[in-house]
């Protein structure tokens, strides 16, 4: 009996974590200063353990550039992804991970192509 007690919870916790709709969160965007350069962050994970993948697309100069990565992040939100635009072609972006660790990565705009580095803290 108290085998299939634990068989029967182990199952109930499975088929709820399975049923569990992804969360895709809402696209963040940011701006230069001119207008002429953005950086787009969404994300979506398909349970609450996992990592959000999230996806990175940087717009300036006439092109799009895209980058999916996993961040360990509660959300995507205002209060977790931070754009700091040091200029009009310069932009830090960063997440603020669950255990409160940062991932910062760089994003460069320029005529002859635009960037997006981590930068290794």
């Amino acid at each position: 009996m108290k085998t299939l007690s634990i068989s029967l919870c182990i199952l109930l916790v499975t088929g709820f974590l399975f049923s569990c709709s992804g969360t895709k969160t809402q696209e963040l965007i940011s701006k230069s200063s001119d207008q002429k350069a953005q950086i787009k962050v969404s994300g979506f994970r398909a349970i609450a353990f996992d990592p959000f993948q999230a996806t990175i697309i940087i717009d300036g100069f006439g092109q799009s550039d895209t980058l999916v990565t996993e961040i360990y992040a509660k959300d995507l939100s205002n209060e977790t992804v931070k754009f700091d635009w040091v200029d009009e072609a310069n932009c830090t972006l960063s997440f603020v991970q669950q255990d409160d660790s940062k991932r910062t990565m760089q994003v460069r705009f320029s005529e002859d192509g635009n960037s997006l580095r981590e930068i290794q803290q």
